[in-house]
């Protein structure tokens, strides 16, 4: 070894390649998710390790689940918190990954899924609704009561598509 200064090579994921042209961050995280090789790695325990904190003390920093996840939108500029994330990698298939790495989620999570609850999140006919772990079943987010979101319709109301749009 000379100990001069050597330029570092930039490590390549090739993989990543397709899955920075999705905007959409509900579509993207699934994706980074469940690539194989060590970006994957380093999405599944970073997440692991969010999600187990967050479930661990949701409750005692905030008392609703939504509370946390706006937090993080409006105070840290994030496109989704971290329940809203959850939902977007898949509650059920994240718990079981975390618990395979060692980091397993707050038992609430797994009475939600033992219940049949999915998703942190769900969209009623009358807003949004979010799963509130201290009653084990779902509460009205405030402020969704007769708010139309397109975003929560589009996969289960749809009247007409076409390659380019769907209403």
């Amino acid at each position: 070894q000379t100990l001069e200064y050597e330029e570092q090579a930039k490590t390549k994921f090739p993989l990543l390649d397709p899955i920075r042209q999705e905007e959409n961050l509900s579509k993207r995280l699934p994706m980074l998710v469940q690539m194989p090789d060590q970006a994957g790695e380093f999405y599944r325990i970073n997440l692991s390790h969010m999600f187990r904190y967050a479930s661990l003390h949701a409750m005692e920093v905030a008392g609703e689940l939504y509370r946390i996840d706006d937090a993080m939108v409006a105070g840290f500029g994030w496109q989704l918190g971290p329940f809203a994330n959850w939902d977007a990698v898949g509650v059920r298939q994240m718990s079981q990954l975390m618990k395979l790495y060692g980091i397993p989620p707050a038992p609430w999570v797994d009475d939600m899924l033992a219940k049949g609850n999915e998703h942190f999140y769900r969209a009623t006919s009358d807003g949004k609704e979010v799963y509130q772990p201290s009653v084990g079943s779902y509460i009205p987010v405030p402020g969704s009561r007769g708010v139309v979101r397109l975003e929560y319709l589009r996969n289960t109301n749809t009247v007409w598509k076409n390659a380019g749009c769907s209403v």
